[in-house]
């Protein structure tokens, strides 16, 4: 039947389709995911043993000598998301306070831009990229949790635990010292990233009511495209001018991820002023992840497409892409 064939075909579609899978279960049969045992813990409950796995699979592709390059690539990404987040916090609390605009409150905006998708990220970036974009997905998973929307919610950083931080980078770091150790660590867990994706994608869409999404259809759409704006714009242009990069690591890490559906909750707790606001954020968010997971892989891959046809045409594309050779 050629499934994989089809899946691989469709971009970030080893992520994207399995989270509509599941979606599509848990909003017509939700008990069905809650059956318990290995079923349950695979499918639905799954999500940071699989991150924690991923993120030493990334890490163990990681040469040390390649190091330095990671970090000046996935840096300026997550520099310009966290500029962007704290812009964005700022000026939504000062002209709008935690009500926001247009029903959308301020919680649920800030929540968006500061997060992204990095299980999207690595499935786009393992079709257009190379290994060491693929270990920048330890770096997107450090500003994919509660911590980044607590801080610039908070202003002053409050909520903030260095523990979230530590968590994240013991499988990464123990992946980068065992494969630099011993290379043939490298070798057993190549593909390892690979196996993992698809069940990323059904833990994501695990904790997604479509009906839910769709609600709130006229905010989750605006939070979509101030999104796509105000993240890929400035993503993009930083990727290309700073890092001297083609792009396309930088429209891929501009999805919305799973983990934003439940932050409002988290984020409502530590700080209460945004916490009248936290339900209808959900709902809107649902809707713009789901979006977003199929938008920003179609832009992706119009934007490589591109790309690559003016090389073959022997355009000069190192001053307007800049080099693939960082």
């Amino acid at each position: 039947m050629r499934i994989l064939d089809r899946m691989e075909k469709f971009p970030g579609g080893m992520v994207v389709i399995p989270m509509f899978a599941t979606a599509l279960v848990n909003t017509l049969f939700p008990r069905a995911l809650e059956i318990g045992g290995v079923t349950t813990a695979l499918f639905k409950d799954g999500t940071l043993a699989i991150i924690g796995m991923l993120l030493f699979f990334s890490g163990s592709q990681l040469k040390l000598s390649s190091l330095g390059t990671a970090l000046r690539r996935g840096g300026i990404l997550v520099g310009v998301k966290i500029l962007v987040a704290f812009a964005a916090g700022l000026f939504m609390m000062k002209f709008f306070g935690p009500e926001g605009f247009l029903g959308i409150s301020t919680l649920a905006l800030v929540t968006a831009v500061s997060n992204n998708n990095p299980a999207v990220y690595l499935a786009l970036v393992k079709k257009y990229g190379d290994d060491i974009d693929a270990s920048v997905f330890g770096l997107l998973c450090l500003i994919s949790m509660p911590v980044l929307p607590i801080a610039v919610l908070g202003l002053s950083g409050g909520g903030f635990d260095i523990r979230e931080i530590i968590t994240l980078l013991v499988p990464f770091l123990l992946g980068i010292v065992l494969a630099n150790l011993d290379n043939k660590i490298a070798e057993l867990t190549a593909g390892g990233t690979a196996v993992m994706l698809p069940f990323i994608g059904f833990c994501f869409g695990a904790s997604v009511n479509l009906f839910r999404a769709f609600e709130s259809v006229g905010a989750g759409l605006l939070i979509l495209l101030i999104y796509t704006v105000v993240t890929m714009v400035p993503q993009l242009a930083a990727d290309r001018l700073l890092a001297g990069r083609p792009g396309y690591a930088a429209l891929s890490s501009c999805t919305i991820g799973g983990t934003a559906v439940a932050i409002p909750a988290i984020v409502g707790k530590a700080l209460p002023v945004h916490a009248p606001f936290a339900e209808a954020a959900v709902a809107q968010l649902a809707l713009a992840m789901t979006l977003s997971c199929l938008l920003t892989p179609y832009l992706t891959g119009l934007w490589e497409k591109r790309r690559r046809r003016r090389e073959k045409g022997g355009s000069d594309t190192n001053f307007i892409c800049g080099s693939d050779s960082l």
